[in-house]
């Protein structure tokens, strides 16, 4: 039996549990600054694939439809980002339920991670070039998608 349970601690409550929903399986990977917004994957009910989710103050959010994983929210719990099977990565604008999709437009045929994302929604990830040694870190800000290094000498850096 692989079925999960996942909670949230604080000093004040100690463990609180989040819920499932019909998931058997969920995995929370980061959460927003105040507590109140988790993200992660749940398991799909009848195909096992990790879809992407997120809690709002315990209740389970999820996008059954698409495949992979929430790896993170911003510090101010209005946007979550990560990846998608079909080799996308991801930022989702909660307070506007906004999907955004990001295809891998700098190295074609390789998965896009989007591991970061800003309190306004700028994602910082990596192109997954075949191995971990061959990985370039990307930036998508403003509908652009551009290398990290790039983006360091369009700020001056």
């Amino acid at each position: 039996d692989w079925s999960t349970t996942s909670s949230l601690w604080s000093r004040e409550k100690g463990y609180t549990g989040i819920e499932n929903g019909v998931s058997a399986q969920t995995r929370p990977n980061a959460i927003s600054d105040d507590g109140k917004v988790v993200a992660g994957f749940a398991a799909h009910e009848t195909k096992g694939e990790w879809t992407p989710c997120y809690w709002v103050d315990g209740k389970i959010n999820r996008f059954p439809h698409l495949f992979g994983e929430a790896l993170n929210v911003s510090h101010n719990g209005n946007y979550i980002c990560g990846y998608l099977l079909n080799g996308q990565g991801f930022v989702y604008d909660i307070a506007n339920d906004k999907m955004v999709t990001i295809d891998n437009t700098l190295e074609e045929g390789f998965q896009l991670s989007a591991t970061c994302v800003t309190d306004n929604g700028i994602i910082f990830g990596h192109s997954d070039g075949g191995s971990p040694q061959d990985r370039d870190g990307i930036v998508y800000i403003g509908g652009d998608l551009m290398y990290f290094k790039e983006y360091l000498t369009i700020r001056g850096v």
